[in-house]
């Protein structure tokens, strides 16, 4: 699985998806925890509005469907 998750996400702790990642390793899950710096980066942005530019103008988004395509 991929998680991607902002530093600066102002409803989910950074921690909490590292704890996430951490425990999905655990069980066995292959896990990647992708770490958003920019500030722009929000759980608002992630939820819609990362979709409103192209992969070229935003990492985040470039990282998710990169990481689909390699399925």
């Amino acid at each position: 699985m991929l998680l991607i998750q902002s530093r600066y996400d102002g409803l989910i702790d950074y921690a909490a998806a590292e704890d996430f990642a951490r425990r999905a390793v655990e069980l066995g899950n292959e896990c990647e925890l992708y770490s958003v710096t920019d500030k722009k980066d929000t759980h608002s942005w992630y939820t819609a509005g990362m979709f409103l530019e192209t992969r070229a103008e935003d990492k985040g988004l470039d990282k998710f469907f990169s990481w689909i395509e390699a399925l």
